[in-house]
């Protein structure tokens, strides 16, 4: 038994077919089928992305016909990164459309990373790092983090520790999945609290700080070495999932959402140096469609 298969590209143009598969219809089948489909393309059926491998699902009877979308992808910061990492990284979603007020032809490595932890004794509080990296395939890389650290002692002392922080950039593919990065501008919001509980009303600002690759005085949100990013390092570290790294600790990867820079600005983020044209990154969780949107 056969299902007649086709593809089209987001412009409606037929990639490939009509062609005759077996059933059940395997997702490898499809695509090698597929001429010039490249490790980082990404392919839908409706709105549902299909994986690199398995059987393919339908609800209800299979039609006769089977028509795909092939979504073509050529971020070059993923060039030098082995097949099994990029196929990992277009089946989590983090191969996305650019955000919201960028051309429609630029795609997006999305990756951010959520980590908690909860500890009593003399008292009680917890720590949450939150972070998130946007490398655009133009050479734009935009990052932001929240940090949050409190603690509540038996006799009723609070103390709170807060910071926003994000920094951008411009990046050069050296190969083998290195980019050798030139930051533009990078900030912080610190904030000190003694009222229970978070940061409360706060009047503390935005400041800018002073990059100077010569001194290391670089942003710390992605890890660098003299200014270049290894690509690798960075997705194989985010993406490791561990519920137990530590007491009442949790790790959660997440690549569709992020931290929100607390009282952002198109104003302010101009002030310190930011294009405006990243404000709904800055001032969102998200900043980014995925290709599902």
């Amino acid at each position: 038994m056969t299902v007649t298969v086709v593809v089209h590209n987001m412009a409606g143009e037929v990639e490939m077919g009509p062609r005759p598969l077996p059933v059940p219809l395997l997702a490898e089948d499809v695509i090698c089928c597929i001429p010039d489909f490249h490790r980082m393309d990404i392919l839908l059926l409706g709105e549902d992305l299909i994986g690199r491998r398995g059987e393919i699902p339908f609800e209800g009877e299979m039609p006769e016909t089977v028509t795909f979308t092939m979504v073509k992808v050529r971020p070059g910061m993923l060039d030098g990164l082995d097949d099994a990492l990029v196929s990992e990284l277009v089946d989590r979603g983090a191969v996305q459309k650019s955000p919201a007020g960028f051309s429609d032809d630029i795609h997006c490595l999305n990756l951010a990373k959520k980590e908690t932890q909860s500890f009593s004794g003399g008292g009680f509080g917890g720590k949450e790092d939150f972070r998130q990296c946007l490398l655009l395939s133009d050479g734009r890389i935009l990052t932001k983090r929240y940090d949050g650290d409190d603690y509540m002692e038996k006799s009723g002392d609070y103390k709170g520790s807060f910071i926003w922080e994000m920094a951008e950039g411009t990046y050069e593919v050296e190969g083998g999945g290195h980019l050798r990065v030139t930051w533009t501008a990078w900030a912080e919001l610190r904030v000190r609290s003694t009222e229970p509980f978070g940061p409360g009303d706060f009047t503390d600002s935005w400041q800018a700080k002073d990059l100077n690759a010569d001194a290391l005085r670089l942003p710390t949100i992605v890890q660098q070495n003299d200014g270049m990013i290894d690509v690798k390092a960075i997705v194989t570290s985010w993406m490791k999932e561990d519920p137990n790294s530590g007491y009442h600790a949790t790790r959660k990867v997440r690549t569709e959402d992020g931290p929100v820079m607390t009282r952002m600005t198109e104003e302010v983020l101009e002030g310190l140096g930011f294009s405006k044209d990243h404000f709904p990154f800055y001032s969102t969780g998200s900043g980014v469609r995925t290709l599902l949107s």
